[in-house]
């Protein structure tokens, strides 16, 4: 698919308790981006815990940041795994 042609790093975090938007399916998503990794916000909030859990959030971020050369799931801080 289109997804396989996309050339840039990213990082696709899905939220432990979404039920819009399952973490399941956004590591799918994850999956599909060539140079992209995976992280997942423990949050009791569901598809609002971007908005509340800042800090858990900024963890998944930053750790991120910290190692932009590897490609795959994070840990850490914040996260957990679907």
């Amino acid at each position: 698919g289109i997804l396989h042609r996309i050339d840039t790093k990213g990082l696709v975090i899905g939220i432990s308790t979404d039920v819009l938007y399952p973490a399941s399916e956004v590591r799918e998503l994850a999956a599909n981006l060539p140079r992209c990794r995976f992280a997942v916000l423990d949050s009791i909030h569901g598809h609002d815990g971007f908005l509340v859990d800042i800090e858990a959030l900024n963890d998944l971020i930053l750790a991120n940041l910290q190692e932009p050369g590897t490609i795959g799931e994070i840990n850490g801080p914040g996260s957990a795994w679907a």
